[in-house]
């Protein structure tokens, strides 16, 4: 299997709140303005990655066509609520009429932070710093819309989604730029979310994203839903070995600096994507795909089928 670069983002795992008592190699006591915004008593507005208030995000949404499509669909009084109590992680949350589960439209958590990597195959780019936007989770639903056989559910999703995903994507990297941040760095948790983020971005070890590449070649012939069940129940294996491919956990980049594009575009890049490319084949395994039967025939999830944890 690929090197794993999942060490490459240990802001994901750790508690950021103190970093800055640390700052300089001295340890600072807290003054007052580390608590600010920590106590809902505290009247200073709380702002999205420190900048974005809420009405600047609801110009965004408005500016890049996201509530123009939201009223195409019937949804009206969209309400938008900030979470960023906790620097680590933010939240964007749009609901239609009122809050609740059954209201949920969207809802995206992100922080800004440091990307240093140091695998081997980075490079130039090994202890370097990047200041990035990451995405750590990203829901886009239509709670109104049912399962259909020609739009099934795909792993993880709750409800069909809303077909809005580029005029997000559109916002994050305005919001990256504005913010004069290098990039959007992703992790996906389901084969599905890997292939519709690869229209912008691309796996910071070439090594898996060659073998994305291998996947959506030798899986053309089947449905999203197919292709991201299959993999993620060990449907789809190495033609080689015979062996299931475990969907794994790897950062994809949407380079958004220079940096970035010389390192994607690089030969050395672009050679290790190009051997993986040619030197993996997959098959997908109709009959374990049958036996399984993760989709009702109406297009709903089983809810007996239980999806394994990707591995690390």
């Amino acid at each position: 299997m690929a090197e794993s670069s999942k060490r490459l983002h240990p802001e994901l795992f750790t508690l950021r709140h103190f970093t800055r008592l640390f700052d300089g190699g001295e340890i600072l006591l807290p003054t007052a303005d580390d608590f600010k915004g920590v106590f809902r008593g505290d009247k200073e507005p709380r702002l999205l990655l420190d900048f974005y208030t809420q009405e600047m995000v609801q110009e965004r949404l408005e500016h890049y066509g996201v509530m123009a499509k939201l009223g195409q669909k019937s949804f009206s009084h969209i309400q938008v609520r900030l979470n960023v109590v906790d620097p680590g992680r933010q939240q964007v949350t749009l609901y239609s009429e009122n809050e609740g589960p059954e209201n949920l439209l969207a809802e995206v958590c992100l922080h800004k932070g440091a990307f240093a990597p140091d695998a081997d195959f980075a490079g130039a780019l090994r202890h370097q710093r990047f200041e990035m936007l990451y995405i750590q989770w990203l829901r886009l639903q239509n709670p109104r819309a049912p399962w259909t056989p020609t739009r099934p559910a795909l792993p993880g999703q709750l409800h069909p989604g809303l077909k809005i995903g580029r005029e997000v994507m559109h916002i994050l990297v305005s919001l990256a730029e504005r913010l004069g941040l290098e990039g959007i760095l992703n992790i996906p948790e389901f084969p599905h979310a890997a292939v519709l983020y690869s229209e912008r971005f691309r796996f910071f070890n070439p090594e898996v994203e060659g073998i994305l590449q291998a996947l959506k070649r030798d899986l053309a012939d089947l449905t999203l839903a197919e292709a991201s069940w299959g993999v993620m129940l060990g449907c789809v294996t190495a033609a080689d070995t015979g062996r299931p491919l475990r969907w794994f956990k790897e950062e994809q980049v949407l380079p958004l600096s220079p940096r970035w594009d010389a390192y994607f575009d690089s030969p050395a890049y672009t050679r290790v994507v190009e051997r993986t490319y040619f030197n993996h084949a997959y098959i997908f395994d109709r009959a374990r795909y049958a036996a399984l039967g993760p989709l009702n025939p109406d297009g709903s999830p089983r809810p007996d089928v239980k999806l394994p944890v990707p591995a690390l």
